[in-house]
């Protein structure tokens, strides 16, 4: 049996119980407290009552596709948001503090598919809105709306709307 090793190296834990009994009440502890299979961390991260809040289903695609169109992408004029995966994302970000008009709705559809098609291709886009502010003052909460579903053997199995701001939110 290989030895194991425990953070920090330099503490050696004793001795490994070997009685199977105890390994197996601690991985049923292990199970009884891990989330499913299909379950995932939300984006934005935020705090559920003793973790951060997780889901599975279409509130995870939502969040996952809204993380993934939320991440700049690597473009002619930008680098990627992440520094080990440049090309992950796409280039709504690049949509900030234009002006709202039907031409960037239609860059923001185009880009919404193109980065679906490339990061998610399980996912099928039926529609993208961008919800224009009522007031000067509602600038800062411009949206995107993708509507999706979710397509095997060529019939849809879930479908839901994602919200995906385009600009920066502020508090306070």
């Amino acid at each position: 049996m290989p030895t194991p090793y425990f953070w920090p190296l330099d503490e050696d834990p004793g001795e490994l119980p070997d009685d199977p009994e105890i390994v197996v009440t601690a991985a049923a502890s292990l199970a009884a407290t891990s989330p499913p299979a299909d379950a995932g961390v939300l984006y934005p991260l935020r705090r559920a009552a003793a973790d951060y809040a997780s889901s599975g289903g279409t509130a995870l695609l939502n969040a996952d596709l809204a993380d993934m169109l939320g991440t700049r992408c690597d473009s002619g004029r930008a680098q990627g948001e992440l520094p080990w995966r440049t090309d992950f994302g796409s280039l709504l970000p690049t949509a900030r503090h234009k002006n709202n008009d039907a031409v960037l709705e239609e860059l923001v559809r185009q880009w919404t598919v193109d980065a679906v098609a490339k990061w998610m291709p399980d996912l099928r886009i039926k529609g993208v809105r961008i919800e224009r502010p009522a007031s000067v003052t509602d600038l800062e909460r411009v949206i995107a709306h993708v509507a999706w579903e979710v397509v095997s053997g060529g019939a849809p199995i879930a479908a839901d709307v994602a919200q995906v701001p385009l600009t920066a939110t502020t508090s306070g």
